[in-house]
């Protein structure tokens, strides 16, 4: 679920993190669900976000800090992630 107040946290983690690795939604008008046909595609959200980013993504993160959930063997390349 959403928690607008705990953004202020997730966005003071994502500075000094790469954890929050988010992947392209559909359907975000009313919930966001992850689009399967894009599974490999993911990008940084928060302070490592790239500035040409566009589009709607959903992020998942743990209930308590830390909260990104860092993907392994996923590295940052510009703007996209492999």
């Amino acid at each position: 679920s959403c928690d607008h107040f705990r953004s202020v946290e997730y966005m003071a983690e994502s500075i000094n993190s790469d954890s929050f690795i988010a992947r392209p939604c559909v359907n975000c008008a009313l919930i966001c669900n992850p689009d399967d046909s894009r599974r490999n595609e993911f990008i940084i959200m928060g302070e490592g976000c790239p500035r040409n980013a566009s589009g709607s993504y959903v992020v998942e993160t743990n209930s308590e800090a830390p909260f990104g959930k860092r993907l392994r063997n996923v590295r940052r390349r510009n703007t996209s992630f492999f």
